[in-house]
């Protein structure tokens, strides 16, 4: 069920206005469709919201994911064990809504693993610069789109397990794609944030009808 993502699409279909064909509440199950619009739709203009959201907040606080968590506290996400081999973990499901990597650390020891900045990738590859040669204490990890780079190279050769921090953008972890309503996966914005995700909605609405506000 998808009670938040539910509750952001009744406020919207009232600024439209139209209301559903049959009752529909908050987590109850398939949506119905409006008389304006199909439930699919209503649900595409919801993820779009969610996206600019995301976007928008990103933006303004210039990529700097500590920035952004505190604001969105609750897109911070936290992985179990997972297998890094020869130093890179390519992300895949259930992590595909992985947008930037905020902290880790290797489970053999517990060593933190520091994040460096993925212009620095090609200086901690050639291991020429001392300022990025690190030691089996003391880790470091950059992430370059959808891969996680490992150092030291003690910690690169063979089978490593970490845990890692990330922020999750608005999509589903298992696909990468938008959520669905009534899926397995429900608006991660926390509720204080519906009627901002509403009203993104709405202005994306008013301009694909060629409408202002």
């Amino acid at each position: 069920m998808t009670p938040k993502l539910d509750s952001i699409a009744i406020e919207f279909i009232k600024r439209i206005p139209t209301t559903f064909k049959t009752a529909f509440t908050a987590g109850s199950g398939v949506m119905p469709d409006t008389y304006f619009m199909p439930a699919l739709n209503v649900i595409d203009y919801i993820n779009r919201g969610m996206k600019k959201l995301f976007n928008d907040s990103w933006q303004s606080a210039k990529g700097d994911p500590l920035a952004f968590s505190r604001l969105f506290p609750e897109l911070v996400r936290f992985t179990p064990a997972i297998t890094v081999t020869n130093g890179i973990y390519t992300i895949e499901n259930p992590y595909l809504d992985f947008k930037r990597i905020t902290g880790g650390i290797v489970v053999n020891g517990n060593i933190f693993i520091k994040i460096w900045d993925d212009t620095k990738l090609t200086l901690a590859l050639t291991g020429l610069y001392s300022e990025y040669v690190t030691t089996s204490g003391m880790a470091a990890m950059i992430q370059m789109n959808n891969q996680i780079f490992l150092f030291p190279d003690a910690l690169s050769i063979g089978t490593n397990t970490i845990k890692l921090h990330y922020i999750g953008l608005p999509v589903d972890p298992a696909t990468g794609s938008a959520l669905m309503q009534n899926g397995n996966y429900d608006c991660p914005f926390s509720s204080e944030w519906n009627s901002v995700i509403a009203d993104y909605a709405e202005e994306l609405f008013l301009q694909d009808t060629y409408q202002t506000i």
